[in-house]
């Protein structure tokens, strides 16, 4: 009886242990026990409900003891009240004491404490008692059976993504134009899991102003104004990106007078106060007849360059010999304003043809077709001539001006998308985060699972790393609609070797060792449906399989050697609650054991 007693000793020493500043012993006697000291003693008392249940009482008395010569009555008091503490655990103490030992506690409780006293050695001395009830049967563990190379469980080791964004962002300084305020997330932004960052998204301020995240930086516009006027890749320190946003014109004359004035803008386009004329690009133009008059100097400041008009047309070797000549015009806000010639001959325009009398007509002065007149039609030759504008000249001024500088408040966004799946195994072969999407976690009926859509996986380090395919895999799993479900795969010698669920458009469970042969695919013969929790498993020695179902035993045959090389991945259309592989077959005890360890913590069959 000794090992119950001292389990339950053990077990109690873990409780206080947090308590510093004296020194831990169980009732076993080996040393001589340092003061301050807490010493457990526990005594098998008699067996509970029935003969050899294995559940027996077990009073249990904790004892503080200190020297009364260095140690002040009060401190020694407060110290033993701070023992006492911490036996008031939440939920509860058999609860804690199950969860940190190898046996299961039913009542652990104080139920009383002797006053202090001084003994004859000078010592202070103080006691409580526990009503403690336990059994030495130890709940069953994966970790109990050798040969364990993998052990994932959704209720623990599952890493549960959450990202940081920027959910306020306030803006001080002064600047032309104003920016300054608050601005505010319109709505949460989602993950991007391949480039590692957040998606785009906006924030609105003051009317008319907005920061738009691009994914690599913030970008802070106004309504009217260019694309963006500052930018910041963190929100705290901002550049301005200075754009024209104004140019003032003078010198223009005669006919282009009228194009002399402020013409506001932001950066590429711009309109004349006033109207009449605007500027896109480099390029002036007269607003009514789209007439480009100048071009602008780089940056706007400077002198224009006046541009160039079809200023006469020469027509020669006409079959009507009376059209042969020189027609001239006026430079003029017009561009479609009629060519003359001597004798009152003109060359006019009219819906897109320009036409000598009735003679001939042309739609670009060049070239020529017969309409009444003689063969053959008249050859062209175009002449231009600079337009009469003047000496124009501009100056420009730039947005925005001043300086600004942000505050930004993060929000966190916790998600169930898993991104990590620690092995309890102890062997490190921790699930990462393989495919472009992530699983998520989720409750199924109160139990936890990792959930893999179609074609959406995990990797592990190498299971069988050059080795046969020899094991035992056994999971609880769900499946939510008829489809590939992949619980485990591996690369091997001789192409994928795969355990999971929906043989050839079925809803079977299958092993197959290889996907080159299908004489090396064992399928179950009893299908696992839909939205059902089942215990499913395999065993493969490298000659043979075998599959089971809940317990029964579903499918066996042979199959032919193949090594393993890399890249074992888990999930895939398939939903896990918990998957444990030996790299060992299992006895039928051993494999029972796993079965009816997850048919109790599932409640599946």
């Amino acid at each position: 009886m000794a090992s119950i007693e001292r389990e339950v000793e053990n077990a109690l020493l873990n409780v206080v242990s947090g308590v510093t500043g004296v020194n831990f012993f169980t009732s076993e006697r080996g040393t001589a026990r340092t003061m301050p000291s807490v010493t457990v003693q526990a005594q098998i008392g008699s067996e509970e409900l029935v003969p050899f249940s294995g559940v027996f009482k077990t009073p249990t008395t904790i004892t503080y003891v200190a020297r009364a010569d260095t140690t002040a009555r009060a401190d020694f008091d407060a110290k033993f009240y701070d023992i006492l503490e911490q036996l008031y655990r939440d939920p509860d103490l058999a609860s804690y004491l199950t969860s940190h030992s190898n046996m299961t506690f039913y009542v652990a409780k104080v139920t009383g404490d002797s006053p202090a006293v001084i003994s004859q050695n000078r010592t202070w001395s103080r006691a409580m008692t526990l009503d403690i009830t336990a059994t030495a049967t130890k709940i069953f563990s994966p970790l109990n059976i050798s040969g364990l190379s993998l052990w994932l469980k959704a209720d623990a080791g599952v890493s549960k993504f959450s990202y940081n964004y920027a959910s306020t962002i306030v803006i001080s300084g002064t600047s032309n134009p104003s920016f300054a305020g608050t601005y505010t997330a319109d709505s949460v932004p989602t993950w991007d899991y391949v480039n590692e960052r957040v998606n785009t998204y906006s924030l609105t301020g003051p009317t008319g102003k907005s920061i738009y995240w691009d994914t690599e930086e913030f970008l802070l516009s106004s309504t009217g104004e260019p694309d963006y006027s500052f930018a910041s890749s963190n929100g705290v320190n901002w550049t301005a990106s200075s754009y024209i946003a104004q140019i003032v014109i003078t010198g223009f004359t005669g006919v282009y007078s009228g194009a002399n004035g402020t013409y506001n803008g932001n950066g590429n386009y711009f309109t004349r106060v006033g109207g009449g004329f605007y500027i896109d690009a480099d390029q002036l133009k007269d607003t009514a007849s789209e007439i480009l008059i100048a071009t602008a100097p780089v940056g706007y400041s400077g002198s224009w360059t006046p541009t160039s008009y079809e200023s006469s047309v020469t027509l020669t070797n006409a079959g009507t010999t009376s059209v042969n000549g020189i027609y001239t015009r006026s430079d003029s806000l017009d561009g479609l304003n009629s060519f003359s010639a001597s004798g009152g001959r003109i060359i006019y325009y009219d819906s897109g043809w320009f036409t000598g009398g009735t003679e001939y007509f042309s739609n670009d002065l060049r070239d020529w077709i017969i309409e009444n007149g003689d063969s053959p039609a008249p050859s062209a030759s175009v002449g231009t001539s600079a337009r009469s504008v003047g000496t124009p000249t501009s100056t420009a001024s730039s947005k925005p001006t001043g300086s600004i500088s942000g505050s930004v408040t993060n929000s966190t966004v916790n998600t169930d998308n898993v991104t990590g799946w620690a092995d309890q195994s102890g062997n490190g072969r921790n699930a990462a985060q393989q495919s472009e999407t992530v699983p998520t976690y989720s409750l199924v009926g109160g139990k936890s699972f990792v959930i893999f859509g179609s074609y959406i996986n995990m990797s592990v380090p190498t299971i069988w790393d050059n080795v046969q395919f020899v094991g035992t895999i056994i999971t609880v799993a769900h499946f939510a609609s008829s489809d590939d479900g992949i619980l485990l795969s591996q690369e091997s010698e001789f192409g994928l070797f795969e355990f999971g669920r929906g043989y050839a458009s079925t809803n079977a469970p299958y092993i197959q060792t290889s996907e080159n042969d299908p004489s090396d695919t064992i399928v179950s013969s009893s299908d696992a449906n839909n939205n059902t929790n089942y215990v499913i498993g395999t065993t493969f020695n490298g000659s043979s399989a075998s599959l089971y179902l809940n317990g029964a035993s579903v499918g066996t045959g042979s199959v032919n050697s193949n090594t393993g090389t890399y890249n074992t991945s888990i999930g895939g259309a398939s939903s896990i609650a918990e998957m444990i592989v030996y790299d060992r077959v299992l006895t039928t005890p051993e494999r029972q054991q796993v079965e009816a360890y997850l048919n109790s913590k599932y409640a599946i069959y």
